[in-house]
């Protein structure tokens, strides 16, 4: 079109369309134009973001029960020995409010204090 000329005669390049074809890998890429230093109409590819790696969770404290850490789940905090059999969860909901990573650190520590009734830290 008009505008697309009149893009890359002042040296800018094209919005990335789809549906180009190459004949070489045999499949469709997207990409925009732009002219090199001799004139000729070139492809620049999209920059494609690389795979996010997933990271293991921080644990957020010390489960109160078994000593081992605990982790943010989708709806509370809980033990990540669940699979050992440690029931142990703190919801993000405390009576509507709900729990901040912070608040919820200080939970865990307090429920870790000796006279609470469970293990303290070594």
């Amino acid at each position: 079109s008009a505008d697309t000329a009149a893009l890359l005669m002042r040296g800018e390049e094209t919005p990335v369309w789809d549906g180009f074809y190459s004949k070489k890998t045999k499949k469709n890429f997207r990409a925009s134009l732009k002219l090199d230093e001799e004139y000729k109409v070139v492809f620049v590819f999209p920059e494609t973001k690389a795979p996010s790696v997933r990271k293991k969770p921080a644990p957020l404290g010390v489960c109160p029960k078994c000593g081992k850490p605990i982790l943010k789940g989708k709806a509370a905090y809980g033990c990540s020995g669940w699979k050992d059999g440690c029931n142990f969860r703190l919801p993000f909901d405390q009576d509507g409010k709900l729990l901040t990573d912070e608040e919820a650190g200080k939970i865990l520590e307090e429920l870790r204090q000796p006279g609470n009734g469970q293990p303290a830290s070594s």
